[in-house]
């Protein structure tokens, strides 16, 4: 089975069991984008890798060259973690891009990141929130990396955005 070329399709790899194995390796030839869903930011900005062990994805990079591997990084919805990242609190915000770029360079491999932060707060956050995520864009972009986002709570459509930029 060969990929639609004008179809962009992604998939994630929170699993980390037999069936999200399977999918690598069998249906790889229909992804172009896979986020590796590893990577949890917390309070601080700290960036940990938490989740599908990194090693266990590279065969698959091998054999697929075409995919965009991207390095998702998540907040888990938790309110507090995307309040402290948009405000600054202690730095975190300052902290958080720094640990982005760390994980790129440790990843040079990887085509970029994908954002993951929910409950980002009601409407009046906005430009905060919005210079975040420019700060977020420009910082990836300047390594050369792409960057996939979602936002927002995942229940009400209307804070949710997704972007391939």
């Amino acid at each position: 089975m060969r990929r639609a070329s004008n179809r962009n399709v992604m998939a994630w790899t929170f699993m980390g069991n037999t069936r999200m194995h399977q999918v690598l390796r069998e249906k790889g030839n229909k992804l172009s984008h896979v986020g590796i869903f590893t990577f949890e930011v917390s309070a601080d900005g700290t960036i940990s890798e938490t989740g599908t062990a990194v090693s266990t994805i590279l065969p698959y990079v091998k054999k697929w060259p075409h995919i965009k591997w991207l390095l998702t990084i998540m907040n888990h919805g938790t309110a507090s973690i995307f309040t402290a990242l948009r405000e600054n609190t202690n730095g975190a915000q300052d902290t958080f891009i720094s640990e982005i770029v760390r994980i790129i360079n440790k990843y040079p491999w990887c085509s970029g990141i994908d954002i993951d932060l929910e409950r980002g707060g009601e409407l009046a956050n906005r430009t905060k929130a919005n210079a975040l995520f420019s700060r977020i864009y420009s910082t990836v972009k300047a390594k050369g990396a792409s960057i996939w986002y979602r936002c927002g709570n995942h229940k009400d459509k209307s804070e949710y955005g997704q972007s391939i930029v």
